[in-house]
C-alpha cells in the first residue's frame, strides 16, 4: 500500500535537509580554520553533496507542470505552436526565477570579499569571471579552481546544470529526462576517459596543472567531473516519488535510511569517485529524509534551511567574528575542550549572520524583486477587457 505523493506546496523535510547540509560545511569549514581542528572528523564538506541532490530534486520539482510536446494527432499540431510558445516562456521564467535567487546574493558576497581591491580601485579578470560563473584559477591558492568566495565553485556547477535543466525544458515527453540525465552520464563518462579510465578523486575536479590561460582545460577538467551525477540523482528522486508515491513505512525506518546514508558519507573514502561514493549515500539521505519529515514542522529549522544559502555564501566571512575569542584563549595545545568552544562559537557565528543576511537583506530584495517582475508582467500582457 501506498499513500500519495506530499503536497506540491511543501515538502517540509527539504528545508530540514538544507538546514542540515548548510551546517555540515559550516562545521567541516570551521575545523579547517581552529588549530587542532582538522584531527576532527572531515564529513561535513558532503553537505555539498546534499545540496547537489536536493538542487536536482527541486529543479525537477518546481517544473513539473512544464507543458510536453509529447502527444500527437492533428489536435497536437494545431497546439504545436502554442505549446512551443508556452515551453519558451516557462524557461524564460525558470532562468529568471533561478538567477534572481542566485545571482544578487553571490554578488554581494563576492563584492565584500573583494572590499580592499575594489576599493583601490582595482577590478580584476579574475572578479568578472566569478560574476559570470566561470572557472578560474583562484590566486591565493596555487593549482585550486575556485572563485573569489572560495565556496563557490559549488554554484559554478549549479548554474551549468541550470542550462542543461533550461534545455530540457524545451523537450517533450520521456526525452526530457533523456536528455538531463544522458548529458550528466556522459559528462562523467568523459572525465573517466580523460583520466585514462581512472575515476577522478573527489577533489580532483578543482585541482588544476595546466597553464593558467588553458580556459578549454579548464573547462574540460571541471564539466567532465562525476559530481555532476548528483544533480541526476535528484532528478530521479524526484520522478520516483512522483510515480510511486511515499512508501507506507513507519517514520523511524525512513530515519534510519537517512542516518545510514550520512555514516556512508562519514565512512566512505573521499579520494574514490565523489559522484558515486557520496553522491549514492546523499541522495539515499534526500530520499529518506524527505520521508521522515514529512508532515513535521519546526520553525527554527525551517528558517535555517531557508537561510541556508546566505549562511553558505557568507559563513567563511564571518568567521573573523570569532578571533577576539580564540586570541582570548590563547595559542592552541590541541586541548579538545578548546576546539569544541571554538568550533561551536564558529558555528553559531556563522548562523548568525547567515540568519541575519537573510532576514534583513535576503528576503526584501526577493519581495521587492518579485513584486516588480509580477508589475513588469501586468504591464506586458495586460487584462482583455471581459
Amino acid at each position: 500500500m501506498k499513500i500519495s505523493e506530499p503536497p506540491r506546496e511543501n515538502i517540509e523535510g527539504l528545508q530540514i535537509l538544507r538546514a542540515v547540509a548548510a551546517l555540515m560545511v559550516v562545521f567541516h569549514h570551521a575545523r579547517l580554520s581552529i588549530p587542532g581542528g582538522q584531527a576532527w572528523p572531515s564529513f561535513g564538506e558532503t553537505g555539498v553533496d546534499i545540496f547537489f541532490v536536493i538542487s536536482g530534486f527541486v529543479m525537477a520539482y518546481t517544473t513539473a507542470s512544464v507543458p510536453t510536446a509529447g502527444a500527437a494527432g492533428l489536435a497536437a499540431r494545431r497546439a504545436q505552436a502554442g505549446t512551443a510558445r508556452t515551453r519558451l516562456r516557462e524557461v524564460g521564467a525558470f532562468l529568471e526565477k533561478r538567477l534572481l535567487r542566485i545571482v544578487p546574493l553571490y554578488a554581494l558576497a563576492l563584492l565584500w570579499v573583494s572590499r580592499r581591491e575594489l576599493a583601490q580601485g582595482r577590478f580584476g579578470i579574475d572578479l568578472l569571471k566569478d560574476f559570470l560563473f566561470i572557472p578560474h584559477l583562484n590566486v591565493q591558492y596555487p593549482y585550486w579552481l575556485a572563485p573569489t568566495v572560495q565556496q563557490g565553485w559549488t554554484l559554478n556547477f549549479e548554474m551549468f546544470f541550470y542550462l542543461l535543466f533550461a534545455v530540457s525544458l524545451l523537450l517533450g515527453g520521456a526525452w526530457r529526462l533523456r536528455f538531463l540525465i544522458g548529458t550528466l552520464a556522459a559528462l562523467a563518462v568523459a572525465g573517466v576517459v580523460r583520466l585514462h579510465g581512472d575515476w577522478p578523486a573527489a577533489e580532483e575536479v578543482l585541482r588544476w596543472s595546466g597553464a593558467p590561460d588553458d580556459t578549454w582545460g579548464i573547462f574540460r577538467r571541471f564539466y567532465t567531473d562525476n559530481i555532476l551525477l548528483e544533480f541526476g540523482y535528484g532528478v530521479l528522486l524526484q520522478r520516483l516519488l512522483a510515480r510511486a508515491g511515499r512508501p507506507a513505512w513507519p517514520r523511524w525506518a525512513f530515519a534510519l535510511m537517512a542516518a545510514a546514508g550520512i555514516g556512508g558519507l562519514a565512512l566512505l573514502h573521499s579520494h574514490w569517485p565523489r559522484g558515486v561514493t557520496q553522491g549514492l549515500p546523499a541522495a539515499l539521505v534526500v530520499w529518506a529524509g524527505i520521508h521522515a519529515c514529512a508532515g513535521l514542522r519546526s520553525r527554527t529549522l525551517e528558517l535555517l534551511g531557508a537561510a541556508s544559502y546566505a549562511i553558505y555564501l557568507f559563513h567563511w566571512a564571518s568567521f573573523g567574528a570569532v578571533k577576539p575569542l580564540a586570541h582570548w584563549l590563547g595559542a592552541s595545545d590541541g586541548h579538545p575542550g578548546r576546539i569544541a568552544l571554538l568550533m561551536g562559537a564558529h558555528v553559531l557565528v556563522a548562523t548568525g549572520v547567515g540568519v541575519a543576511i537573510h532576514l534583513a537583506i535576503e528576503q526584501p530584495f526577493l519581495r521587492w524583486a518579485r513584486a516588480r517582475l509580477r508589475l513588469r508582467r501586468a504591464v506586458a500582457s495586460p487584462a482583455l477587457p471581459g
